[in-house]
């Protein structure tokens, strides 16, 4: 019995140690399955930092009387959550512990266990169980293993066997639970209850514990779900907000780059650009903004300009009538265009082009008129030279073409008055009447050459000149013609240049400028001859159309005299016009020097205010120096004779009767005809044999007299030919220039001048070999009007 006794009370020890070794064993496990639920439930609280999440899942274990308390630190080691047994007030000290475990103390079990987020220890977990339970086992044991030993050794093995199905089984179902909720994060698992006692307690909070996870699991998850799509939905919100920021941004930029271009532009315009309010009612729009080309071409700063009105700019040549237009354009909201003349803020008069716009904001309502100005004075000045030089020129030609035609007539009386006059006996009526026929004739010849002149219709003889040895030659007539009140000085340059010119008609323009200037100084005065090497360049010359870039030779006239006007000024170069008294000049003058210096491709222009005198300037082209050719001259004082055969072919008739009548008493054979068809058919029809000499006026109806030279030396190669025209520009004139190897008679002819003329071509050594470089002008009479 003793070793019965014996081995039952060390079976009943065994038992014991085992149940202390279970009971531990199956605390510790549960402490873990505990400490892997809280693990799982509070890792998302740490992480949004939601301590009272933490603290409603640590307040589930409640349900667990074993639990003392329960402790969640952050990484810190601060205390994030906590729970206390109710009616126990424990001040915890963590454990040394550091490492995932347990520990005894006591009667107490402390399991430690780290928290994990994403491989990162982000806080631990502390739970504390209390032992006693196991204690008051042990000593419920041990009373009745005292009391009832007898009775122990009986029943010792049933009540072992019943220990472990009414702990062991039960807390090790717990445990497999808590380890599969644990593994699989499968909180709707439950352990099932096989007894009321305090491990069906156990049974009851373990799963009252794990509803309340679930619970707050799936509230965390919809948390967390709605999160999520809160989250995404406001990230697309902020991208497109991104992406509208991104694209005002680039329309910011690109309108700021566009205002800055455009205030670079409206800045460095060369145009006047003024910006005025929409008030139209008086006083008138008030200026908001002006560019610095306003006040370049006004004079008006900025500061004076703004809060003024436009009427700053307007003065007594103001056209009304176009402000009054402008007015009505501006009421209607139409635009502008105009000119007018303004004033600038020193009281000087311009010419002005503007242009006027309305400008509307988003609603149309005009706010603003902007206008854009421009100084147009010089170009106002340019067309009116240009106008003045189409004048003159259109004269030019009147004034030709007239003399053209009047120089046959003037021919024709000019060579009856001289044959009348060999008719007539000396000293009688008749011959004092052609004697003053004739003096009329040449009166009128002597306008008529002023006329060419001015029209650049005569004939040149140009050569090579040196205007300093000009004015030296003339020097003496100078000091003659001035008379002693007027001091006369003459500045010639250094080496001037000389210039292709005919030195008669230069000499010509001198005089009459030498003319003008006395009669300018009717007290006397100083006139002042200056020489000088000029050079154009293509700016200088742009301000007059007539003049071309290059080099020229100047001779600058002046005298000091009672000056001009500007309306005389405008007018001086005009033909017949004259501020002399009637019958004191013909208004030739200076017309004739301005054709001449024109027709020698030069330029005059005059400079002039009244009571300060004038000044001429003449311009002729620079040409390098050439060797001059003595150009000898006939003078014989009786009439050549002669026994040739003569064509003559003249469209005028009494020029052609007078030419015929002369020649014929000078001993010479002439058949006459009208034109070149008419002078080809007489000499078919008619046995005239050999013709010397063809004497043809240039310009005819039907036939040119070139293309009726050419046909007549085709026939007859040795017939010399000799030309008359008063019309420079023809076949065989150009420029005022005769063609090389051309024998031609210049209209108006005296009866001497047309004989000598015709002997000296008729004795030319030689057969005749006229150029025939120069094509049959295509002129006729009726083209030439």
């Amino acid at each position: 019995m003793l070793t019965s006794s014996v081995a039952l009370l060390l079976a009943c020890a065994a038992i014991s140690i085992y149940e202390v070794i279970a009971f531990r064993t199956a605390m510790v496990q549960n402490l873990e399955t505990l400490a892997d639920i809280v693990d799982d439930t509070t890792t998302a609280a740490l992480d949004f930092n939601d301590a009272k999440s933490a603290e409603e899942t640590l307040s589930g274990l409640q349900t667990d009387p074993s639990i003392i308390g329960a402790w969640i630190y952050t990484k810190g080691g601060e205390v994030f959550a906590k729970y206390d047994r109710p009616n126990d007030k424990i001040i915890f000290t963590p454990p040394t512990v550091r490492s995932k475990g347990y520990v005894f103390q006591g009667q107490r079990l402390i399991l430690y266990r780290p928290i994990v987020s994403k491989g990162e220890t982000i806080g631990s977990i502390y739970l504390e169980s209390d032992m006693t339970v196991l204690t008051t086992r042990l000593t419920r044991y041990a009373g009745i293993v005292g009391l009832v030993f007898g009775v122990s050794l009986l029943i010792a093995f049933a009540l072992s066997n019943r220990l472990q199905r009414l702990v062991s089984d039960p807390i090790l179902h717990l445990a497999q639970v808590a380890q599969t909720v644990a593994m699989e994060k499968n909180y709707s698992m439950r352990a099932t209850k096989q007894s009321n006692d305090e491990i069906g307690q156990l049974v009851d909070g373990f799963n009252e514990m794990l509803a309340q996870i679930q619970q707050r699991d799936a509230a965390l998850q919809s948390a967390r779900v709605g999160l999520e799509a809160r989250v995404v939905e406001r990230t697309a919100e902020l991208a497109k907000t991104n992406e509208a920021l991104q694209v005002e941004n680039v329309e910011r930029k690109r309108a700021e780059e566009s205002l800055r271009l455009l205030n670079s532009a409206v800045e460095q315009s060369r145009e006047s650009i003024m910006i005025t309010d929409a008030e139209l009612d008086l006083p008138g729009p008030k200026i908001i903004f002006v560019n610095p080309a306003f006040t370049k071409m006004t004079g008006y700063n900025e500061a004076e300009a703004i809060g003024k009105t436009p009427r700053i700019l307007q003065g007594p040549l103001t056209d009304k009538t176009v402000l009054s237009r402008l007015r009505q354009n501006l009421e209607r909201g139409q635009a502008f265009a105009g000119e007018a003349i303004n004033y600038r803020k020193d009281g000087t008069e311009f010419n002005l082009e503007w242009q006027i716009a309305p400008l509307r904001n988003v609603s149309g309502k005009i706010t603003h008129f902007v206008a854009i100005q421009r100084d147009i004075t010089e170009r106002k000045q340019f067309e009116a030279r240009l106008l003045q030089s189409q004048k003159m020129e259109t004269v030019g030609k009147l004034a030709g073409g007239f003399a053209h035609e009047f120089n046959s007539i003037l021919t024709a009386i000019i060579g009856q008055s001289e044959l009348l006059l060999g008719d007539l006996p000396t000293g009688s009526p008749l011959a004092k009447s052609a004697t003053e026929i004739s003096k009329a004739a040449a009166r009128a010849a002597k306008l008529t050459r002023q006329l060419l002149a001015y029209g650049r219709k005569q004939f040149l003889q140009p050569e090579s000149l040196n205007l300093n040895r000009v004015i030296a030659g003339m020097e003496s007539m100078f000091h003659h013609l001035m008379g002693g009140d007027v001091d006369t000085q003459i500045v010639p340059a250094l080496d001037l240049h000389e210039v292709m010119a005919d030195a008669g008609q230069i000499e010509q323009v001198i005089m009459n400028m030498l003319i003008n200037a006395r009669d300018s100084m009717p007290n006397g005065g100083k006139l002042t001859l200056e020489t000088a090497n000029v050079t154009f360049d293509q700016e200088s010359v742009g301000r007059n159309p007539e003049l071309k870039p290059g080099d020229y030779a100047m001779l600058s006239i002046t005298d000091t005299g009672i000056g001009m006007s500007a309306e005389v000024k405008a007018r001086v170069f005009e033909p017949f016009f004259t501020t002399k008294d009637v019958g004191q000049g013909t208004g030739l003058g200076l017309s004739t020097c301005y054709g001449i210096v024109k027709q020698s491709g030069g330029h005059i222009s005059v400079y002039s205010e009244p009571g300060r005198g004038t000044t001429f300037k003449i311009y002729l082209p620079q040409v390098e120096q050439q060797t001059k050719i003595a150009i000898p001259r006939l003078d014989a004082p009786d009439l050549p004779r002669g026994t040739e055969t003569i064509l003559l072919v003249e469209d005028d008739a009494a020029l052609r009767e007078m030419a015929a009548t002369l020649l014929r008493r000078l001993g010479y054979k002439i058949l006459a005809a009208a034109n070149g068809i008419e002078a080809l058919s007489l000499k078919q029809q008619r046995d005239i044999g050999h013709i010397d000499l063809l004497f043809t006026d240039v310009v005819m109806p039907h036939m040119s007299g070139r293309e009726l030279a050419d046909r007549v030396q085709a026939l007859h190669p040795h017939t010399r030919i000799l030309f008359t025209s008063a019309y420079t520009e023809n076949a065989i004139v150009h420029q005022g220039v005769l063609n090389k190897g051309v024998a031609l008679l210049q209209k108006p002819f005296t009866p001497s001048a047309l004989a000598h003329k015709v002997r000296e071509v008729l004795d030319q050594p030689g057969t005749p070999k006229p150029d025939t470089t120069q094509k049959t002008s295509g002129f006729t009479k009726s083209q030439m009007g």
